[in-house]
């Protein structure tokens, strides 16, 4: 390897006689190589000359020119590891950082690549048909998938025949051990379980080429002669270019009566997706470098399916089942087409939980977006995918939909996919499944209207600016292992690029996320019992957080108010977490009173309606005494329990509750004359009627850090 002035020099040299984007480009990798040479320490490098690869270039309206870097490790990539360079007109560079530093592995193995490749296909256990395409070493990093650095084989092995549907198994073989350390389903698909898909979209204009006479599916204009084949119902063996003495293919029917009508829905499917993302975004084919792909139709014998195989950059389409027609509607193709785009940048991965529902759902995206592109009253836009290939919706020539493969403005429509993000979003086994949330803030931003997990109203900014956004967000800011809340961050930030900070696309993209339930790091929540909207009778509202900081101001209005910011924000209540983008934490209002506690670390004060009370904060409880309530509550807290480690909530509706660490130790009603003695609480005194009161306190919250007054 030459040192790394040599290769700068060099690339100086070549610049001379590029073209201006070639040489932007160039620019744009000296900038970035430059950028990691010089803060090494930061990103974790050595050598960033040899550690370092250019995986793709391109240059956005703005004139900036992002440089994707993958990392390998002494020749070995380096699994997942990525960097993306923004290198701005003025050559300042911003870089989106995913590399792993620090490695230190042995890349001598001692499991040699045929002991692997018996471990992998012995692990999966084809029933038929199986190839292995590759087996090689990679360095895969500590992270989701290994506590430490692993020397590994990467065993790829194809199923086809087998009895199951097609899988592309990825298997990551210890090295040193011969163990199965992680492997996943690598290939891209469009069907749901148990689901079947076609579709027709009649006649259309397609590029063809005539060759001896005879017209062939294939497009000269794009890829450099991107052609559709029939696959001859077999998943092995040739697979012929459809050609006809007339430049005609196809019979205008559903039902397969000529091989050619499939081949041609195919055809069109790939010729209009390839030109809007030409159009768009200035992208020549999936890896922006106008490379050759093609299609494969009829695909086995009764596939409800298709699917981008990275191997041949080519997409095979099945020809459904008794329920479904063949599965080339235009936007399963551009699902597909998807696929490959993200495929060829490492973006999404599928071995990731919430990656590969981020994966599946920009699939939808770009479907519903060339639908919409294509604008076809043989094929209206809609937020549904694969609503053509259905039987159930043709009646003759008469199309109704009731039935889709997924449905991005109401996603558990599918009696699967869940509108709203959760936790437990990964441990659904299906990827489309884990697409719904996503899908489901992509359709509120476009078109705008009412979420379905908390009443949150989206206004929507149009499919156009809404996918420029997301392709943005996806291209530029998003890696390997990106999850929902980093996708957040990436709309945002695209949407800031695009429209600027705190436009109204902006905005919306902030309140399309909320309304899936993922909000943002930082928050500040404004609680005031006046506020109906926030806190309703038969709702409760909770904070439950490891923020990054706290801190008290000065409040004219009130008093001392706690701000919080980082952690993870959970509410019970919709409408608390639908307010707005930031969350304001003011249910802490501290007065200076005298206390008949002595021994007290502090006072806390709440108000919701006309009430007024205060709160004295003794070592092991708390102690509400106020002038406008005859009574007292006293709630004990446990010994072996830190005082910042509770909260209290108690609510106009007769119930009082404390919770520990999250879980609900003691319940009790608010009444006349008690007592409740079950060692947590004891109420006293006379009714206690408030309207609402939420005492709200985060992990790291301590009242001995009140300010004095």
């Amino acid at each position: 390897m030459k040192p790394a002035v040599t290769v700068a020099v060099a690339l100086a040299v070549v610049v001379v006689g590029l073209s201006r984007p070639q040489a932007q480009s160039a620019r744009g990798v000296e900038r970035s190589m430059a950028e990691f040479s010089g803060n090494k320490q930061r990103y974790g490098l050595a050598d960033p000359a040899r550690e370092l690869q250019v995986r793709e270039i391109f240059t956005d309206s703005t004139g900036a020119t992002h440089v994707r870097f993958r990392q390998v490790y002494r020749g070995l990539g380096v699994f997942g590891a990525q960097a993306v360079a923004h290198v701005a007109l003025n050559g300042t560079v911003d870089v989106t950082n995913n590399l792993r530093g620090g490695l230190n592995v042995n890349t001598t193995p001692d499991v040699d690549a045929q002991t692997a490749r018996g471990v992998a296909v012995g692990a999966i256990a084809p029933f038929r048909e199986y190839e292995i395409r590759k087996t090689e070493l990679w360095v895969l990093p500590a992270g989701p998938h290994t506590a430490i650095d692993r020397l590994v084989w990467l065993v790829e092995v194809m199923v086809e025949g087998d009895a199951a549907a097609p899988a592309i198994w990825e298997y990551f073989i210890d090295a040193m051990t011969g163990d199965v350390v992680f492997f996943y389903d690598g290939l891209a698909k469009a069907s749901a379980v148990g689901v079947g898909r076609t579709m027709y979209l009649g006649d259309r204009s397609i590029a063809t080429e005539l060759s001896s006479g005879l017209y062939l599916l294939r497009d000269p204009t794009r890829g450099g002669g991107n052609s559709t084949c029939d696959r001859n119902n077999k998943t092995k063996g040739a697979c012929a270019t459809f050609s006809r003495p007339t430049n005609i293919f196809g019979d205008g029917r559903r039902e397969n009566s000529d091989r050619a009508t499939a081949g041609a829905d195919a055809h069109h499917g790939l010729q209009v997706t390839w030109d809007f993302f030409a159009t768009t975004f200035g992208r020549a084919g999936v890896n922006s470098l106008g490379s050759l792909l093609y299609n494969r139709v009829h695909y086995g014998t009764s596939v409800a399916d298709a699917f981008w195989d990275p191997a041949c950059s080519c997409i095979s389409f099945g020809d459904g089942n008794a329920e479904t027609y063949p599965f080339v509607s235009v936007d399963i193709v551009a699902h597909e087409f998807s696929h490959g785009i993200l495929s060829s940048g490492d973006l999404l991965g599928f071995d990731g939980g919430e990656s590969a529902g981020l994966n599946e759902s920009t699939a939808d995206i770009f479907g519903a977006a060339v639908e919409a592109y294509l604008n076809s009253p043989d094929d209206l836009p809609d937020y549904w995918i694969g609503e053509k290939i259905h039987r159930v919706n043709w009646s003759g020539a008469t199309f109704t939909p009731v039935l889709a493969l997924r449905y991005m403005d109401d996603p558990a429509r599918d009696g699967r996919s869940p509108a709203c993000w959760s936790k437990a979003l990964s441990n659904l086994t299906e990827y489309h499944y884990r697409a719904g949330p996503n899908n489901h803030m992509f359709y509120l931003l476009a078109q705008g209207g009412v979420s379905a997990c908390n009443g949150l109203a989206v206004s929507g900014i149009g499919i156009q600016k809404a996918t420029n956004i997301w392709y943005t967000a996806v291209t530029q800011f998003m890696g390997h292992y990106t999850d929902y809340r980093g996708a957040r961050k990436a709309a945002l930030r695209a949407a800031e690029n695009i429209y600027g900070a705190q436009s109204p696309e902006y905005l919306a993209v902030g309140s399309a996320y909320s309304a899936i339930n993922v909000l943002p790091d930082s928050f500040t929540y404004v609680w005031k019992a006046s506020d109906s909207t926030l806190l309703t009778e038969d709702r409760w509202a909770a904070v439950a957080t490891n923020p990054s900081s706290e801190t008290f101001v000065k409040d004219s209005v009130f008093g001392w108010v706690l701000k919080v910011s980082g952690g993870s924000l959970v509410f019970s209540d919709p409408l608390l977490r639908a307010r707005s983008l930031t969350v304001e934490i003011r249910a802490g209002i501290r007065f200076p009173r005298r206390s008949k506690n002595p021994g007290k670390v502090g006072q806390f004060a709440l108000v919701a309606g006309n009430t007024l009370g205060w709160f004295d904060l003794l070592p092991k409880e708390v102690v509400l005494v106020s002038s406008r309530v005859a009574g007292d509550v006293r709630l004990s807290i446990d010994p072996s329990t830190a005082l910042h480690t509770y909260r209290m909530i108690i609510g106009a509706d007769g119930r009082t509750a404390l919770y520990m660490d999250g879980n609900d130790v003691a319940v009790a009603e608010v009444a006349a004359d008690g007592p409740f003695d079950d060692n947590s609480i004891r109420i006293t005194g006379e009714d206690w009627y408030i309207s609402h009161i939420a005492w709200k306190e985060s992990a790291a919250f301590n009242f001995s850090q009140l300010p004095s007054p």
